[in-house]
């Protein structure tokens, strides 16, 4: 619990109000797993990932950007202990129920038992030689799921298509 302190208008009493807190733990807890995303984007393809200032309300898609070029899909980072791979194949509607914006442009990358894990929609031909770890089929169409360094070599080696 968090105490309060507020002067009563009618009786200018000073008055202790316990306030409990809100997810504050919880958005600490995910704002510190998009760092970590950001900081080992960089450092596997060689370019300049930012966490997203106010949590993407900084007019950038996402949770996680590119300062180097404009990655043409925002990338939404999520650390659910209520979400894992195993959740994820045993019941793939278990992704409808996160807070997802747009699963069907979205990159997401969730930790699973901290390891990042990508999950895509868009499957084309920038990922046609890259190894697929797993996919499945929502009533959004199919997914695909990635290892994180795999995604990380895609974005390296296609990086300079996405310039400009």
């Amino acid at each position: 619990m968090n105490k309060r302190y507020l002067i009563c208008p009618k009786c200018n009493i000073e008055m202790t109000v316990n306030k409990p807190k809100t997810g504050s733990k919880a958005k600490k807890h995910g704002q510190s797993f998009e760092y970590t995303v950001a900081k080992k984007m960089s450092s596997l393809t060689g370019f300049r990932w930012k966490k997203t200032p106010r949590s993407g309300g900084a007019h950038i898609a996402g949770d996680v950007f590119c300062l180097d070029f404009k990655f043409p899909y925002p990338i939404e980072c999520k650390n659910l202990e209520s979400l894992n791979l195993l959740k994820v194949y045993k019941n793939p509607a278990i992704l409808a129920r996160i807070n997802w914006k747009d699963p069907v442009k979205d990159i997401l990358i969730f930790n699973d038992n901290g390891t990042p894990v990508v999950i895509i929609h868009q499957y084309n031909t920038m990922y046609q030689d890259t190894e697929i770890w797993g996919q499945f089929e929502t009533g959004d169409g199919w997914f695909y799921i990635l290892k994180f360094a795999n995604f990380c070599d895609i974005i390296k080696i296609n990086g300079d298509e996405y310039e400009g």
